[in-house]
This record gives C-alpha cells, structure tokens and sequence, in this order.
C-alpha cells in the first residue's frame, strides 16, 4: 500500500475532514468487496444465495460515486491546474501499471511483448478505467470550476438535473449517444458527479446525520423491490426509474448523495487515531490501483 497524499479521489483535502477520510476507507474497501463478488463469479453462481448478495451488491453500489464526489466537493475552488500533481499521479499508475507484469508473470499470467508496450500507456489504453475518465475530469477541473462559480444556485442546480435527464432519458430510450451515461463509466457521468459535489459544498444541506442515513436505507430496500417484486421492463414507471444498480441509475446516485452526507462534515480533532485514519485515508488509491491491475485481476479473483 503506497501512500499518496494527492490521490485522484481528492485533488484538495482539508486536514480535518475527518468524516471523508473514513468515507474514502470504507468506501474502497466496499469497492474491494464488490469486486470480489462480481469477478470472482460469486453473483452469477449464487444459488440459494442470491438474494443475500444481491443485497450487499446493493449496498456497496453508490461507493464508486462516492469517489468522484468528494472530488468535486474538495475541487470546487481550484481554478488552476496542478501539471505537477497530474504528472505524479501519471506516474503512480505507470509504476503499478508496471510493477504487477512481473508478480503476474510469476503467478502463471502469459504477458506478452505488446501488453508490455500497452502498459507503458495505462490512461489511454484503459488500463484502469476509473483513473482514465477521471483523468479528463482532473484537467477540466479548472474550468468546471470556473464556470460553477459563476452561476447561481438555481442555474447550478438545473446544470445538474439537465445533464442527468438528458442523457438518462437518451440511454433508456435509445433516443441516441449524444447524451449517453456510458453505464456510468464515461466522462460526461462523471462531469456530472463533480457538479453534484460542487453544488454541496457551494450550498451545504444541513440536516442531521441520521435522515440521510435512512434514506441511504430506503434506496436499498426500493432497489430490492423493483429487482424482485416490480422488475417489469415494459412498464413506463420501471423503465425511467429502475433497470438495476448501474452507477448512472436514479437509486444508486441518490444513495451515493446520502451517504456522502452522512459523513461529510465530521471534525477531526489533531489525536494520533485521527491522523492516523487520514494517513489511511490517503493510501487509498494504492489499493485500487494494486487490487485492479489488470494482469493480476484475474489470478487474484480465481486463483489466489
């Protein structure tokens, strides 16, 4: 695990966010876990568990959101681009890009010469898909940031709600792939997200810790029962709110919200336990950059 103070989850982290720092910890570690239920096969050949894990897929759905989140809320104000912090992080993924061909290699994986010349490229050959598109997120950082800041609160507020109904309603309509979410996996969602966290940290929802809690909550149990009870496709209501956990769905960005909320804003008061949560905290996209790495995905997920 590589410590990185200027990981891509957060390009200006407050020392005392206390409450993020925990959010990004557990959030990678659900991120893990979700990882090891659908790679290694466990959700495809539940069984009579399937319903068990579907519920913790559920659960940990809106945790890649949370992400991109916390990038948006720390990135708002930052109205120039760091070339220095964008060519560390560069290097981070090429040295864990790099450094697992040869554990790889060791645990039975066949590199060949291109994958090796591949990997000299991570970014633009997807090697880490989240670091990729947000990557473009990193470099327009600036200018997202410019333009939110000179809007008002109801223009910010329909930036968002525009871009999401456009594309939502473009992806389940099939009315074309301008607007399209990409599942969301692709650059627009993720733009989308950022406003999303600017417009919290613009214009902050003070509300007891305990009301987004239940309604993180209430999304769980709706996602459950459209999946078992309401999963009709052809029905109208279905087909705009549900159509699984996907990060570009309704449910799973509206529990990402809640849960960011449910944290966001927790003090930490300088004592060794709360640094050393910080610390941790910043050691986060090691962890991802180690348990995703390509070549190693696969042994790790059904082999090791």
């Amino acid at each position: 695990m590589t410590r990185q103070s200027d990981n891509i989850t957060l390009n200006e982290r407050p020392a005392r966010d206390l409450g993020v720092e925990i959010l990004r910890i557990i959030s990678m570690l659900l991120i893990v876990c979700q990882h090891f239920i659908n790679h290694g096969g466990f959700l495809k050949n539940a069984g009579e568990n399937e319903f068990f894990l579907n519920l913790i897929h559920v659960l940990f759905a809106p945790t890649v959101n949370v992400f991109v989140l916390i990038a948006g809320y720390f990135s708002v104000n930052k109205r120039k681009l760091k070339i220095k912090r964008g060519v560390e992080l560069w290097l981070q993924v090429l040295f864990y890009s790099l450094a697992t061909l040869p554990l790889a290699s060791l645990l039975g994986a066949d590199i060949t010469s291109e994958y090796v010349f591949k990997s000299f490229m991570p970014i633009i050959n997807r090697h880490y898909w989240f670091f990729s598109t947000y990557f473009v997120i990193f470099l327009l950082t600036p200018y997202l940031s410019a333009m939110l800041s000179a809007i008002t609160k109801k223009q910010h507020m329909a930036l968002v709600i525009g871009i999401f109904v456009f594309s939502y309603l473009s992806t389940r309509f099939d009315i074309g792939k301008v607007f399209s979410l990409a599942g969301g996996y692709g650059v627009l969602w993720f733009i989308m997200l950022f406003c999303v966290g600017a417009y919290l940290r613009k214009y902050p929802i003070t509300v007891k810790r305990i009301y987004p809690a239940i309604l993180y909550l209430l999304t769980v149990v709706d996602h459950m029962v459209f999946r078992y009870y309401l999963n009709d496709t052809t029905k109208l209501v279905n087909k705009l709110i549900y159509s699984g956990t996907g990060y570009d769905q309704p449910l799973t960005l509206l529990a990402a919200v809640c849960v960011f909320l449910t944290f966001c804003g927790i003090k930490s008061n300088g004592s060794r336990i709360h640094r050393l949560i910080c610390y941790i905290g910043s050691c986060t996209f090691g962890v991802y950059l180690l348990h995703e790495a390509p070549m190693l995905r696969d042994l790790i997920y059904t082999k090791i």
